[in-house]
């Protein structure tokens, strides 16, 4: 049983971090879009 929780909360850890990843390009890129309409 804890072997299960375990690798479930591994599993979700990187799903975590997968989400988190996509999240700060997301924001990167945001903010770099925003900084090349304002030097327009």
């Amino acid at each position: 049983m804890l072997v299960i929780i375990g690798d479930l909360f591994t599993q979700s850890i990187k799903y975590l971090d997968y989400f988190l990843g996509c999240w700060r390009f997301v924001s990167y890129r945001q903010t770099v879009n925003s900084m090349i309409t304002d030097n327009r």
